[in-house]
């Protein structure tokens, strides 16, 4: 079954000041703005995202 054992939930990712959401049935990670909860981007992923990670890197900027 679609939503059944050994379906792909979504998945989620907190960072400093927003949230990743995937949704896997549409391909799509939704960044999303904690203080006031709004969609702020969708990226289109394609297939289908089992997992999330968040890096942050910090340095040097070019």
């Amino acid at each position: 079954a679609a939503g059944g054992e050994g379906a792909v939930r979504p998945s989620l990712a907190v960072g400093t000041g927003h949230a990743y959401v995937a949704d896997p049935q549409k391909g799509v990670v939704l960044e999303v703005e904690l203080a006031n909860l709004q969609v702020r981007r969708s990226f289109e992923v394609g297939g289908t995202t089992g997992s999330l990670a968040l890096v942050r890197l910090e340095g040097v900027r070019h």
